[in-house]
């Protein structure tokens, strides 16, 4: 009997847990780009400030625990326009949706660059101008040995953790800011980034590969770093003001820092 007892009070807790299933729905899909509904891998997609997932490589995602009720779904990637849907779920639902984005021509402002010798192109490839500005000094650098080594760590810890920075939360991600003051416009990122808890500050502005892919303006989305793992990068660098940011990265943002990032 106390055999049966033991058993039965065992249970108890998997069909609690059951139970709690039954009440939360599920969000599975896919991202897709135009042209050719080609897989967009490293996209988020976010339910709610807590709810929120990435598509792998095959532009494929899942988002467990979510509770009945009407979203707003956003989706979001660089390079892309943001795209918003309502969705709404019932009880133990488990809904399936693809998601297009279309392609968000970027920007630049016009640049002076400067073509270091024709060696170093072969020697360095992209990473010529780091290594040069490396040893002018003006900025924090992480090389890929040095992200290497904190692979297991997020990629505003690493920046934190060396460069005079503040490190502002977006739900699960970061965004990049100086400490410098800020005045009453200061940007807090768009709608999403607001409901995720961001805050008016100096937000750095943000260059992958060469493009600049945030600047600090009103209603303007964050970029999220930590949504770049550090092994994928080759270089990181921080400048923390204007004055201090390479000619051919200032101009537009670069009052409030400026950080370079550079992948494999």
């Amino acid at each position: 009997m106390r055999l049966i007892g033991f058993l039965i009070l065992g249970l108890f807790p998997l069909t609690l847990f059951a139970q709690q299933s039954k009440r939360s729905a599920v969000l599975y899909g896919s991202v897709l780009t135009d042209p050719n509904d080609r897989p967009v891998a490293g996209a988020e997609v976010i339910v709610s400030p807590t709810l929120s997932a990435r598509t792998d490589s095959a532009g494929e995602f899942t988002i467990m625990g979510v509770p009945a009720g009407a979203y707003q779904v956003v989706v979001r990637h660089v390079g892309n326009a943001p795209l918003s849907a309502p969705m709404a779920f019932a009880p133990g639902d488990s809904l399936g949706r693809d998601f297009v984005l279309a392609v968000e021509a970027t920007q630049l402002d016009t640049v002076h660059i400067v073509a270091p010798a024709v060696s170093d192109f072969i020697r360095f490839g992209k990473m010529a101008g780091f290594e040069e500005r490396k040893k002018d000094g003006f900025g924090t650098f992480f090389d890929a040995a040095t992200l290497e080594k904190q692979h297991d760590r997020r990629l505003s810890e690493i920046v934190q953790s060396r460069a005079q920075v503040r490190v502002m939360q977006l739900g699960s991600g970061a965004a990049i800011a100086t400490r410098r003051g800020i005045s009453l416009n200061a940007p807090s990122g768009d709608g999403t980034d607001r409901r995720r808890g961001a805050q008016p500050a100096c937000y750095s502005a943000v260059w992958i590969d060469g493009l600049r892919v945030y600047y600090p303006a009103s209603g303007k989305a964050l970029f999220d770093i930590n949504s770049l793992s550090p092994d994928m990068l080759q270089g990181v660098e921080f400048y923390p003001s204007s004055a201090t940011t390479p000619t051919q990265y200032s101009g537009l943002g670069a009052n409030c820092g400026t950080l370079l990032i550079w992948t494999k």
